[in-house]
């Protein structure tokens, strides 16, 4: 009975030192008010941006956000959880990029104030791009998790109930928000095929409770502690607006956007979009500026961007493959893909010497001069060297399957006149060089030439039926070869009509090189 009584005692004492606790008002206390900069993940990738497209130089570009909205919905009937508008939010992105990047303000109740005041000549700006989206998707709880522990206790003491009990709980749960942004010409309002970004992110929310109870003799005390963590939805949409600017305006200026994201990895998708640009859509002086900016890039600016490759650029090309351990055969969407993919940007430094450089500047200047000289005067006879005249040909592979494709290259030891023909396995004589649009048949010594060349040229030596061997021919001289007679059959190439004993007997030239390629399926 003794141990009984000094437990309610000690209880009791417990009890009145802790109630007083409990009723006391904490004191509260608040931080004083202070402004900050809003300092987000993609501020500086956003910057970034604008050095980017200065160092690829590329041309000013003019950006416009007409609206962009909420539309699942929710942003009513959640209590303004999410944003109803996100416009502003996309401006200040916009504006964020600087470079060549200009933003141009859309608001047709400023048009139409001014127009009502006798403004109506003012000048609009017409945006080069319109920038459409809104939110697409709004899922809340995607996932709830929760775990915890409870106690309780009761007993009887000298006929009084005595008790307790303990509760403690954790949840979780977690949402997904997605923005969808897609980018439309601002002249005809026609979407840029893949030029958009659809970005999502996960935003959490977790709360912690506590609560313990006593009951003594008919009283009971009582005590609960929680708390709520609720990862911010409006900063996680400020996020995603500006991942979603810096992705959709690199694509639009055909940048390497990512380069501006710690740790940022080669979009794949954009590059297969990129690639079919170069395969389809994009004329042969697009293609060449694409290049030439590129070449700028990597530390020869002296190349010019004028839409029409020259030697310089091709030597460019030869040092830029041979410092970055590639190959490089022809001016293709796989050369171009290597080159974007790996252009030093952004404190990057070129793996290229500045003596090669400089060696390229003036060979461009030596190019340059001789070109002038020959669009005066061609002579009719290479001037004689010492050494005989000596010639190669050579292909990328001596065995080539149905649907693959066959390069020839070829060179001299010194200049000389040149013609390549194919005889096909039906036995037709066909020549690949000069055609109706690559017409010069004047080759520089030691310099090395591929057939087809994808910029010149306008056709493939793809491999369809009939299959068997095709015989190739370069044939050299250090004169002009006579003309002969032959027939277009397509894609600036010509046929002769006659055998291959027929053509030599006509074309009199005294050196050949010749390789056979076996075709199969």
């Amino acid at each position: 009975m003794c141990i009984i009584n000094r437990f309610m005692v000690v209880v009791c004492c417990v009890a009145i030192l802790f109630t007083p606790s409990c009723k006391k008002v904490a004191k509260v206390e608040l931080p004083e008010l202070k402004v900050q900069k809003n300092q987000t993940a993609y501020k500086i990738p956003l910057r970034k941006l604008g050095v980017l497209s200065r160092e690829i130089e590329t041309a000013s570009k003019k950006f416009s956000v007409p609206g962009v909205r909420d539309d699942t919905g929710a942003s009513a009937h959640s209590g303004g959880e999410i944003q109803d508008d996100i416009t502003e939010m996309l401006k200040s992105a916009l504006n964020q990029i600087g470079g060549k990047v200009r933003p141009v303000s859309y608001d047709p109740g400023y048009i139409n104030n001014m127009a009502a005041v006798g403004a109506s000549k003012m000048v609009q700006t017409v945006p080069d791009y319109i920038i459409e989206g809104g939110i697409t998707e709004f899922d809340r709880s995607l996932m709830t998790s929760g775990s915890g522990i409870s106690a309780g206790a009761t007993g009887t003491v000298s006929g009084q109930d005595i008790g307790g009990d303990v509760n403690s709980q954790d949840k979780s749960s977690s949402s997904n928000i997605t923005i969808d942004l897609n980018l439309v010409n601002g002249r005809n309002l026609t979407m840029m095929p893949r030029m958009n970004a659809i970005n999502s992110i996960k935003v959490h929310k977790g709360i912690s409770e506590f609560e313990i109870g006593i009951q003594i003799l008919s009283a009971s005390l009582g005590y609960s502690d929680s708390i709520k963590k609720i990862q911010g939805r409006h900063a996680a949409i400020r996020l995603l607006v500006e991942l979603g600017i810096l992705e959709l305006v690199g694509k639009s200026m055909v940048l390497p956007y990512w380069k501006c994201l710690p740790e940022g990895q080669p979009d794949e998708q954009f590059l297969e979009t990129l690639k079919e640009f170069y395969q389809y859509e994009w004329p042969i002086k697009e293609k060449h500026y694409q290049v030439q900016r590129l070449l700028k890039a990597y530390g020869f600016k002296q190349i010019k961007l004028t839409g029409t490759l020259t030697q310089a650029d091709h030597d460019a090309v030869k040092l830029i493959a041979q410092a970055y351990n590639f190959t490089a055969t022809a001016f293709n969407s796989n050369l171009f893909i290597t080159l974007f993919v790996n252009v030093p940007v952004l404190g990057e430094k070129t793996k290229i010497s500045s003596e090669a450089i400089e060696s390229v500047s003036m060979n461009s200047v030596a190019a340059k001069t001789h070109e002038v000289k020959k669009d005066f005067y061609t002579p009719k006879k290479v001037v004689q060297q010492n050494k005989p005249l000596n010639i190669d040909l050579t292909a990328s592979d001596k065995n080539v399957t149905n649907g693959n494709s066959i390069q020839l290259f070829f060179t001299g030891n010194k200049s000389f006149y040149g013609k390549v023909i194919v005889v096909t396995s039906a036995g037709q004589v066909v020549q690949l060089l000069p055609n109706d649009h690559r017409t010069k048949n004047y080759f520089v010594g030691s310099k090395m030439y591929h057939l087809p060349d994808n910029i010149q040229d306008k056709y493939a030596l793809t491999v369809t039926p009939p299959f068997g061997k095709e015989r190739f021919i370069l044939y050299a001289a250090e004169s002009d070869f006579s003309p002969i007679a032959m027939k277009q059959i397509g894609n600036g190439l010509r046929s002769f009509e006659g055998n291959l004993e027929s053509f030599e007997g006509q074309l009199g030239a005294n050196i050949k090189k010749e390789i056979i390629i076996q075709t199969g399926p």
